[in-house]
């Protein structure tokens, strides 16, 4: 089943519509080329046809800098693998990317455990606070990374290459 991509403004009212994505702005910026715009289009058609839905809001900004990151490294991947990098998001986390889904609360488990191991026999009294989790690249992004280093593997059982 293949569903339209939609680029629109959240004022137009159809952010909701299937394959809307409503953060226009990831994906006319000169930073993303043509070839990883058709890419992300690979990614979406995919997660798209285990649930049509919209785009969410957070998930073009991750897609699209993990891509980004890969063509500044001159990692190439073929339109196969990016399909088996949606199909690992839809199994590790349904492809939801939405704030309030797991993608962030699997994040912000791994980020709660590594802050509590890294600060184990630290007093109290001078441990830093727990920096707020901000559902962005910088955090979502670095978490991504490190999802697929563990887990995306190619045909062979043999781990991706990664930027």
């Amino acid at each position: 089943m293949f569903f339209p991509l939609i680029v629109n403004d959240p004022k137009c009212g159809d952010a909701t519509q299937v394959g809307a994505i409503s953060r226009v702005e990831d994906i006319v910026t000169r930073k993303v080329s043509p070839e990883i715009v058709r890419q992300f289009c690979v990614y979406a058609k995919t997660v798209l046809g285990f649930t049509p839905r919209a785009i969410n809001t957070k998930e073009a900004p991750i897609i699209l800098g993990f891509l980004k990151m890969a063509s500044v490294d001159d990692v190439q991947y073929s339109d196969a693998e990016i399909e088996s990098l949606a199909m690992l998001c839809n199994q590790l986390f349904s492809a939801d990317f939405d704030a309030s889904g797991p993608y962030w609360a699997q994040l912000e488990t791994a980020y709660l455990n590594w802050w509590e191991s890294f600060y184990d026999g630290v007093d109290e009294s001078v441990r830093p606070e727990r920096p707020r989790m901000n559902k962005d690249w910088t955090q979502g992004g670095t978490f991504f990374w490190h999802l697929l280093k563990k887990n995306w593997k190619d045909e062979a059982g043999m781990p991706m290459t990664m930027p």
